[in-house]
């Protein structure tokens, strides 16, 4: 003969107010279901006070479907994209307006016009001390020896 022990299983409840456990629920081998104990309302942890899920939200082996649709990146993809193309863009159309910009003001007439009050004419003569310095082949002594006709040379402020 086989004897087969009866299964006790209960839920308990921690109250704070008297610091022990209470029995909530107690399992009924009979009829193979769980009854509430009279005059006890279960707190359950959440904000819902309801109790907590028998299964996990993709289950036990990660075997729910929903939990296997896989997410499309293709739009954070095509926002870093479209982002770097715009970087990219405008450096290159700043480097570019600097370019031209630059080239604007050395191409610019109002440059190279030399103004006469800006210039100091000088005399230069053959006995000057820069023809007979030991810097030889200095464009101040080769105007001074070379051009008889230009008896000035012109430094400009």
């Amino acid at each position: 003969m086989l004897l087969l022990k009866a299964a006790l299983y209960s839920i308990r409840m921690f109250d704070r107010v008297s610091s022990s456990l209470r029995e909530v629920f107690s399992y009924n081998p009979s009829n193979k279901d769980w009854e509430p104990t009279p005059g006890v309302v279960p707190k359950w942890p959440g904000p819902t006070n309801e109790p907590p899920s028998d299964e996990p939200f993709c289950g036990f082996m990660n075997e729910k479907p929903w939990c296997h649709q896989s997410r499309s990146s293709s739009p954070e993809i095509a926002l870093i994209i479209s982002i770097l193309v715009i970087l990219v863009f405008s450096v290159i159309s700043f480097a570019t307006f600097r370019f031209y910009r630059r080239k604007k003001e050395v191409n610019s007439i109002d440059r190279w016009i030399l103004d006469a009050a800006d210039m100091i004419p000088r005399r230069v003569s053959r006995t000057s001390p820069m023809s007979s310095s030991s810097s030889h082949g200095s464009t101040q002594q080769v105007v001074s020896e070379t051009s008889s006709s230009y008896p000035y040379m012109y430094y400009i402020c």
